[in-house]
């Protein structure tokens, strides 16, 4: 089985205090599941843990990117990801506007 990580997850694996979804990790890992980190993912989680100053989390994820599975993203990802997206949610409303 493959599992991408989203931000979320991502941010909860580099911290530093153990949060719980790294038991989650590790069981995935022991099953032979592939995770795979995206490049974008890496780019929203690293920003804002640069900004924060969480110089910890970022060596986190940098033995993340070492050791788990690593997804470039160039156009023709991003134009078939739009067009997967869309196919999901053919009867969802859209988000609403930012506030």
């Amino acid at each position: 089985m493959k599992i991408l990580l989203d931000t979320t997850p991502l941010s909860n694996i580099c911290h530093p205090s153990g949060h719980p979804i790294q038991t989650w990790l590790h069981t995935q890992l022991t099953q032979g599941t592939q995770l795979i980190i995206s490049e974008v993912a890496d780019y929203e989680v690293r920003r804002e843990l640069i900004r924060a100053g969480k110089q910890r989390s970022i060596e986190r994820l940098d033995a993340l990117k070492r050791f788990l599975s690593y997804a470039p993203v160039n156009t023709s990802t991003f134009l078939r990801a739009a067009e997967l997206w869309a196919d999901a949610r053919p009867n969802s409303p859209p988000p609403p506007p930012p506030s």
